[in-house]
This record gives C-alpha cells, structure tokens and sequence, in this order.
C-alpha cells in the first residue's frame, strides 16, 4: 500500500531525514487523526447544503493528510529497518 501511495510522489518530496523529523511527523499525524474525528462527528443541518459541502472538504483534506504521514512514516521505519539489518550483518 505504501509503495503503491508513493508511486505517485517523488520520495525526496515527502522523505524523512532524522529522529526529529520522525517525532515532529509522528505528532502531526495525532492532530490529524484527531481533527479527523472531530470533523467526523460534526453533523451539518441536513438543509444546509453548503455547510454539508464544507465538512466533506475538511474531511478529506484532513483524511488525506493523514495518508501522505502515514506514508512518510513508513517509509522512514522501513528505511532504519533497513540500515539497522545491514548494518547488523
């Protein structure tokens, strides 16, 4: 899933570079995941198209944030898997 995401994006674009970057991405992703749920639970007035309209947007952009850090985690973890095992060997 992840290459699959990341097939679309150029690795330099999203990269994580260090521990601090990781912990900063790592907290960014909670307020998403967080903001993701608030805006989930918030029920616009059925007759109010715009503010339907408005939440979805929020939603997604918010859901697809979280996506692109899921990603950048991933890839970080996978890449210090990768540096630890060679250089464990």
């Amino acid at each position: 899933m992840v290459l699959e995401f990341l097939s679309h994006i150029h690795l330099q674009e999203i990269m994580i570079l260090n521990e601090t970057q990781y912990d900063l991405t790592k907290a960014s992703l909670e307020h998403f995941q967080d903001s993701v749920t608030e805006i989930a639970a918030y029920e616009p007035a059925i007759d109010n198209l715009n503010e339907q309209l408005r939440r979805q947007l929020h939603l997604d952009a918010a859901q697809s944030q979280v996506a692109i850090l899921v990603a950048e985690i991933a890839v970080y973890e996978q890449l210090k898997t990768v540096q630890v095992n060679k250089f464990g060997d």
